[in-house]
């Protein structure tokens, strides 16, 4: 008998959500895996249960730690088993506990107590990419030939009735890219004597972008508008900046810091809007929504099919605040965009968010796990809805009577494809751990 099995053994049903992404992510990469959630993907099951499979067929046994497989006699008679055999054969690191919750060491089962832990608490994929270096590492057997992405299609295919869930009815999917749909003409590029020492920065007026680079200033406001008297004043036509793929100007790319200054209008006009910020894991700060800025009102936007958009941008879960919030990120390509990409964050009192970003990512998966398609997307045509003012676009001033304009519709994308999102939900499809640049939202 070959061992060359993944037992996956989890509690069921607490854990049913994370077991059933790993056995699919696991079989892509050419792994034979079992669990309970989903068989044995891709075969036929030829031993007589679950202790045979353990005993007789299984080369890694991956436990499930949560706060419940820690606690529940299903899984832990399964360890036991596992443990037992694994020291009768003298098998090393037989058992790999993924732990997905913050469950404390000290309250580990004895039987893993020693064992390595892998964390998947933070991340699924960080989580996932070390599984899959320790596989390779300990030369557990792989056959894409068997065990592949088409093999999973199928196993889904079969299980939730796909046919059913792929309907082939046009639909229509909003993306988070905003058009930036006007920019100033000119982009001024200033020389000024001694400023890589800070010299003549003193009166530099911060209330429109620039970008600093040594003995230079760009910017799209005038040498008034800043403040500041140069020695030299060089102009370039945003256009043929915009239509050139690598435009260098004394040792500075343009294209990048003209996206430096959109990028910076934008977090000037949420800060003058009065939008508190947070910085999140990577260092993009997220601006969000309280109760002092948007009231107790829903926000209303008239964004789809003329219909209204009521959707409320912060609220009260249990005994914390939610406050819905946006990080914004400049693409020049393939067309120029402001891409927005929603979170969700919390407080204790409404104002200021938890320091802590791996709390504040569990809090996500918790209180927004029944957040599908419509609530996000809602949610995010509302914020930009607020941002324009009541205006029919955003308009952030870079000048004096110069603007960057923006709209408040997002690029829309059109599939001759469907799928029904109350099969799609009974599936049990797992929530995203990572969001795309390129985020697409159904309009259902």
């Amino acid at each position: 008998m070959e061992r060359n099995l993944i037992f996956i053994s989890h509690a069921n049903p607490e854990d049913n959500e994370f077991t059933k992404w790993l056995a699919v992510q696991l079989t892509n990469f050419g792994y034979k895996v079992w669990s309970d959630v989903t068989d044995l993907l891709g075969g036929e099951i030829i031993w007589h249960d679950i202790d045979d499979a353990i005993r007789n067929f299984t080369i890694k046994f991956l436990f499930v730690l949560s706060k419940h497989s820690n606690s529940k006699a299903g899984p832990q008679k399964e360890l036991y088993l596992a443990s037992t055999m694994a020291s009768k054969e003298g098998i090393k690191d037989f058992i790999i506990p993924l732990r997905i919750d913050n469950l404390p060491h000290s309250e580990i089962k004895i039987s893993i107590h020693n064992v390595d832990v892998l964390d998947f608490k933070d991340s699924w994929a960080k989580g996932l990419r070390i599984l899959l270096e320790k596989l390779d590492k300990d030369n557990v057997p792989n056959n894409v030939n068997e065990h592949n992405p088409n093999i999973v299609a199928n196993w889904w295919k079969n299980t939730y009735n796909g046919n059913q869930i792929i309907t082939s009815n046009r639909d229509i999917y909003y993306s988070n890219w905003f058009p930036i749909t006007e920019l100033p003409d000119i982009l001024y590029i200033y020389y000024l004597v001694g400023s890589s020492s800070g010299a003549n920065l003193d009166n530099l007026n911060n209330k429109f972008p620039y970008y600093w680079a040594k003995k230079l200033i760009i910017s799209f406001a005038s040498d008034l508008d800043l403040g500041i008297i140069p020695t030299r004043t060089i102009t370039k036509k945003t256009r043929d900046i915009l239509n050139s793929n690598d435009i260098i100007f004394d040792n500075i790319n343009l294209i990048n810091a003209m996206l430096f200054l959109l990028r910076s209008g934008w977090e000037k006009y949420c800060r003058a809007l009065g939008m508190p910020g947070f910085m999140m894991a990577n260092k993009r700060e997220c601006f969000y929504f309280t109760e002092k800025l948007v009231g107790d009102d829903y926000i209303i936007s008239n964004s789809i099919k003329d219909l209204p958009i009521r959707r409320k941008l912060w609220g009260k879960y249990k005994e914390r605040f939610w406050h819905f919030g946006i990080t914004t990120n400049v693409m020049n390509s393939p067309i120029l965009v402001y891409s927005m990409k929603p979170h969700v964050l919390f407080s204790d009192d409404g104002v200021n968010i938890w320091e802590s970003h791996e709390i504040l990512h569990r809090a996500r998966r918790s209180s927004c796990r029944n957040w599908w398609n419509p609530e996000w997307r809602d949610r995010l045509l509302a914020s930009l809805h607020w941002l324009t003012q009541s205006d029919s676009e955003i308009l952030i001033a870079v000048a004096t009577n110069k603007y960057i304009k923006c709209g408040e519709i997002p690029i829309l994308f059109e599939s001759s494809v469907s799928y029904e999102e109350n099969l799609l939900e009974q599936a049990g499809l797992p929530e995203e751990d990572n969001i795309d640049e390129l985020e697409v939202y159904d309009d259902e």
